[in-house]
């Protein structure tokens, strides 16, 4: 999987598996950079220009162009980034070993950057380390991506590879992780459609509609039922519905708590839903903690120079404004 996540509201900037699926116009080939201009270069381009040579096949030059600007990435944060889509076009090149080592170090400078992850599978499963990669590919799919499952992913990432011919078919290891990956065809259509009207002026009664059957069909440790919670319960806080509200933001809290443990971005973000929920309800007292242990796990999983440490600073300067 070629993508870099951006970890608030996850939100998702989707780079190199797009288009090495051939979801980009390849027409104009990208010419080398020189020293001055690489300078002025942002990494949101060089990702355009790799993938753009990757997706034409010319994978040792999209690798060349990231390795030769690696100040860039390092300026701007993204070194993890870098090393993580290396690790996908390494796949490409037959060099699994890179892949995994490349991988490793994305990992070892970000460990929340768990796209990669697929990535160190893949290359693990190709090097014939397959019990190490059928753990990770396990771990995956109880692990989100967005408001969805990485299972989704990396069944996504098995055709591109069968298809490029580096994952031979009918592997019984994969066949038996595809049965168990496969999507609930159903469910993934109800939550699709309500998260597309998610945010839509008046349709949040339409979301709960379409959510709330949800609680029937799927256990509460099943990683879904923490999509459903997060949406019904800010769904709910949009009507002014509060006790409804807590009860699913607290649910989701919960569930977060044990799939990704409680020194996690992803937990953070569900702290701070609570404390813009009490905060909603004039409780300013009972949000505060929120938004103070939100602070301190970005501050702690991310730094202080991320954006999601800013926001989660924002966030509770609204609350000491609204406290007077």
């Amino acid at each position: 999987m070629g993508k870099l996540l951006v970890i608030f509201s996850f939100l998702i900037i989707a780079i190199p598996s797009l288009w090495a699926a051939g979801k980009v116009d390849t027409r104009q080939t990208p010419q080398p950079v020189s020293n001055q201009e690489a300078e002025q270069l942002q990494p949101e381009t060089l990702f355009e220009q790799a993938a753009l040579l990757d997706s034409e096949g010319k994978h040792a030059e999209a690798i060349a162009l990231l390795h030769e600007n690696d100040a860039v990435f390092r300026r701007a944060g993204q070194l993890a980034g870098m090393y993580g889509t290396l690790s996908w076009y390494y796949l490409f090149t037959g060099d699994f070993a890179a892949a995994e080592q490349a991988a490793y170090t994305a990992l070892a400078i970000d460990q929340y950057q768990t796209w990669i992850k697929t990535n160190l599978a893949h290359a693990l499963f190709l090097q014939g380390k397959k019990q190490e990669a059928v753990a990770v590919y396990r771990e995956l799919a109880r692990t989100f991506y967005a408001d969805f499952l990485y299972a989704q992913t990396v069944l996504a990432d098995w055709d591109i590879l069968e298809q490029a011919g580096l994952l031979p078919p009918e592997q019984p290891e994969i066949a038996l992780l595809r049965e168990e990956f496969a999507p609930d065809a159903e469910i993934e259509q109800i939550l699709s459609a309500a998260l597309d009207l998610y945010g839509e002026d008046g349709r949040a009664g339409e979301v709960i509609e379409l959510l709330e059957p949800l609680l029937h069909t799927l256990a509460e440790d099943n990683p879904l039922s923490t999509i459903v919670f997060r949406y019904l319960g800010r769904s709910y806080h949009y009507l002014g519905k509060y006790p409804q509200a807590e009860v699913f933001l607290q649910k989701e809290q919960t569930a977060l708590a044990r799939l990704v443990g409680i020194e996690h971005p992803d937990y953070a973000i569900s702290l701070s839903w609570l404390g813009t929920l009490y905060q909603a309800m004039g409780d300013y007292r009972k949000a505060e903690p929120y938004f103070l242990e939100s602070r301190g796990l970005y501050e702690k999983t991310l730094g202080k120079e991320h954006p999601d440490y800013a926001i989660s600073l924002s966030w509770l300067g609204t609350l000491y404004q609204a406290m007077g």
